[in-house]
Parts: C-alpha cells; structure tokens; sequence
C-alpha cells in the first residue's frame, strides 16, 4: 500500500528549533515522496525522526492555495490515554494506521489515517478533518491547517499498518457522535453549515452507490461524485478494508460550496455556509415472503436467531437490505436484541438504523460483507435471497465456458457424426450465433443431399448466396413474391424482432389483398 505526501530528508531526535523549522517549511513542499505506510511510520520516528506534510502542493510551493491531494490525515491527541482514545474508535468503528508520540509530550499522541483513495478535491478533504475533529474533540484545531508540516517522534505505539478507511465510514462515525451528543439536531446542524453539505431528513445529504446503474441523479455542480471502484488512486485493500471501500457515493455540497472559497481566505478554515433542509420519503417494498429469506439466506437465518455474532460491516449490510423492505424495521430490532454482546453497541447501531432509514443507501451487496459468500447460492443482494422481481436474473452456479476454438472443432465433429450416422430423422443441435453453423451445413451440402431450414426468407436468400458460391445445386424454397419496399421492411422489422407468428400474419393479409 503506497501513499504519497511531502517527506523532509533531514534527520532529527527532536523537535526542531524555530530556524531549522523555517528552512524545513521553505523546502518540504519540494520533497514529494511515494513511500508504503510502514516506511512511512519508520521514517517519521526515531532515529529518523523526518518532519512531513500530509499534503502535495503545485510547484512545490507549499501554501493552502497550492494544495493538490492528501491521502494520510493526522489528529494531535492531548491529554487523554490511548485506551480510551480507542475504545471510542471501536464504538464508531473508525481506525487509524498507526499511532506514535511526538518528540515534547509524555500526555499526547498523534495518530494517522490512511484514506482508500486519494482526496484531490479541497472540499472533501475539508469534510475528512472535520468529521475526525468530531469523533475526537479533544484534537487541536491546527489540524484543519490543509498545508501544516507535522514533525516526527519517539515511537509507534499503535498500529494497523494495512488499515484503511473510507469516506462514507467517516461521514457514519461522526453522524453517531453527533446523534449521541447532547441537542443532536442542532449540533448536526452546525456540522452540515461548517463542511457546506445539503440535509436530508436530519443528516447530511450523502448517497452510496454500486455502480454507474446505480447512481443517483445529478444535476448540480456542486455533487461530488467518487466512482470508488474505478477511481486511478484508489487503495484495493483486500485485508482490513472497510465494507464502504468497494461502492461509490456522491456527496450533495450546497451551491455556494466551490473549491475556490477554501483558497480565498488562508487563515479561514471553518467557513460558514447557506445549506438547504429537506424531508423525503423512501419507498419500502411491500409483501416480502421473509419466510423464504430466513430459508434461503443464511446470515440472516443465524443473525435473528442469535447464532452468529453480527461485526459492524455485517450489521451494516443486513440493516440496508432489510431497511428497504416493510416490516424489516422489526426485524432488525430481533436481531438487535437477539444477543447481549450487541447491548455495547446499541446505541451506534441504532444511529446506524436511523440514518439508512432516513438516507438512500443502495442495498449492500451479498459479495461485499456476508461470511457465508463461499458456501452459499447467492443473488445480487439479500433482499433478493427472498424474493426475486420482476426483470431481475439470479445467477445459483458458475457458469461453464470453453474457447471459440473448442467450440467450434466440437460443432464440427457433431456434424460429421450426424451425417454418417446411418440413423435416420431429425437432429437438433443448440449453439451460440456467430459460431459457423451455416458454414457447417453449407461444407455438408457438397457432397451430401440436404434439407436446409432457416427461420426468415431473408436468412434463407443468404444461405442460398452461399450454396451458390460453394457450387451448390439447390432450390430455394418457397419464393416470397414480389412485393413493395415499404412493406418488405415491415416484413424484415418482424422478423428481425423475433415475431415470425406475425410476420406469418402479415404475409396472409397481404395475400387476401392481392
């Protein structure tokens, strides 16, 4: 796992003095290094000790009006314990990379997130830092500060160094903070104002996605849209990533929300902004045979029956199915109360429940959190392991596959066992178009006496083009007379759509009339 930010060269064992520190800042911003996440801790700690910018800037001139990306974001911890700070990350489900303590402090630490994709849009990264403020209120402000220069330390005392988190992670851990703080809605209010996203019923106007069908409609300027799976800088962690990492999602900033108003003013890092407020009603699918979704999904049969201990991405992916769903809300309260061990997560998971009731998530898929992926026949999500609508296909097994070239040297051996079969009637053989089938039967036309049967005239005068440049003596039977352009198109139209009952049709109503 690669990350990219500024990485001084020099070498220090302690914090450096204010002159070193002038010539550091008057240089770091030239010194962009690519490095994994393990180097990176080793590089900032003793007896390295390397001072470091999160950012990248253009020209290397590093300024707020000069920031280009950040990937890694860092929150300054004062006076409070490292087990406290993480038992507050494992009740949001927010983790860092690592942790290390600073060369002056023996009470404060800093601790470092590593994003899934690289932030390249001065608004997001804004959204990054005050969700993290949020969580950890007891941070320094100066973490907003996008072009700071953050200096090395002693040791890591934390780290996960293949962790990864993700935004819509972020946006979920500071929603739950906020809903469990003291007059909630205007503090998530305030929240909306600083980071200038839109409301929708009471949170942020933030919407998840599967893919470009997926996606929701988009008619301002100011909809950031991250197409996560296909983003160029996005990190594929295929160990610790959180569920959110692999679905896109589109956050709603308000219109007076650019990327020019950060740059207008360096020293502002907390504008104010004109949001708007909504309430919308979603759509819950009715008459759901939950019957047959406790029979054929397994997560969800173990999960209401308390028999498997729900983790946070699992209880995440089941919530947004059943959500979707009338009478699911029962449902996941049963599963809520189906195990003690859920009671120290009670109330983030019922913010959890809140926001995917008021939000619009899409339906996690079954591939993306189910433990049970290997061993059981799957849909596209849970809500279709009960019932499978209209227009929609299930896919229960692999499929089987074999080149065009096998493919094509087993159609051959069919036909040429067909014609010396000395059995005599009919033999029906099922392939794929494009394959040579015509050129099968043509090749038998040579030297064998045929009856070649084709669905349209129009297949049957391009089988007969061919006899005829094979050297083939044949009949083309039976004739379709002459008739006028515009209704020989019709004719085509209906074949060519697969209606030969009605191609029939027309021919006879053309027949009555002549």
């Amino acid at each position: 796992m690669m990350i990219k930010l500024c990485l001084d060269t020099q070498k220090f064992s302690k914090k450096p003095t204010e002159e070193e520190i002038a010539k550091i800042a008057a240089r770091i911003g030239c010194h962009v290094k690519e490095i994994s996440v393990k180097d990176f801790a080793k590089s900032i700690i003793i007896p390295n000790g390397k001072t470091y910018s999160p950012s990248v800037f253009k020209d290397g001139q590093r300024s707020i009006k000069n920031w280009i990306s950040q990937q890694i974001f860092v929150v300054d911890i004062e006076n409070d314990s490292l087990e406290n700070v993480l038992d507050t990350c494992e009740r949001v489900n927010l983790f860092p990379s690592f942790i290390y303590t600073p060369f002056n402090s023996d009470s404060g630490f800093k601790m470092v997130f590593v994003m899934d994709e690289v932030i390249q849009d001065i608004r997001v990264r804004n959204l990054v830092i005050r969700s993290l403020l949020e969580v950890f209120p007891q941070s320094k402000t100066e973490t907003r500060d996008p072009s700071r220069i953050i200096y090395g330390g002693r040791e890591v005392i934390y780290e996960n160094f293949s962790y990864v988190e993700s935004i819509p992670n972020l946006i979920f851990a500071a929603c739950s903070v906020i809903r469990n703080s003291t007059n909630a809605s205007r503090n998530m209010y305030n929240f909306c104002r600083d980071i200038g996203i839109d409301m929708e019923n009471g949170y942020p106007k933030f919407f998840m996605f599967h893919d470009e069908k997926d996606m929701p409609e988009v008619n301002s300027s100011n909809v950031y849209v991250s197409m996560t799976k296909k983003c160029k800088f996005f990190i594929n962690n295929i160990y610790n990533s959180t569920l959110f990492s692999h679905m896109g999602y589109a956050i709603y900033f308000c219109y007076n929300n650019t990327q020019d108003c950060f740059f207008e003013n360096e020293n502002d890092f907390a504008p104010r902004f004109d949001i708007k407020k909504e309430n919308t009603e979603t759509y819950l699918i009715k008459d759901y045979p939950f019957e047959n979704l406790y029979k054929n999904c397994r997560l969800y049969r173990e999960a209401i029956d308390g028999e498997y201990w729900l983790h946070h991405n699992e209880m995440f992916g089941l919530m947004s199915n059943l959500l979707k769903i009338k009478g699911g809300v029962t449902k996941v309260d049963k599963i809520l109360n189906s195990r003690e061990e859920y009671k120290v997560k009670n109330y983030s998971w019922w913010v959890m429940k809140n926001q995917i009731l008021k939000g619009k998530y899409a339906p996690s898929r079954c591939e993306s959190y189910c433990p049970f992926i290997k061993n059981c026949k799957h849909g596209i999500n849970m809500i279709e392991q009960g019932k499978l609508f209209k227009g929609r296909i299930q896919v229960v097994g692999k499929r089987k596959t074999k080149s065009i070239e096998e493919a094509r040297k087993e159609l051959s051996n069919i036909v040429s066992e067909i014609i010396a079969s000395p059995q005599k009637g009919i033999y029906v053989i099922k392939a794929p178009a494009g394959l040579g089938k015509t050129e099968e039967y043509i090749n038998a036309s040579i030297d064998n006496k045929l009856t070649i049967a084709v669905p349209t005239h129009k297949l049957k005068d391009e089988v007969s083009d061919r006899l005829a440049k094979a050297g083939v003596h044949h009949y083309a039977v039976p004739q379709l007379p002459d008739i006028e352009p515009e209704k020989r198109n019709k004719l085509d139209r209906l074949y060519d759509t697969g209606s030969f009952k009605g191609a029939n049709m027309y021919l006879r109503q053309l027949a009555l009339r002549t």
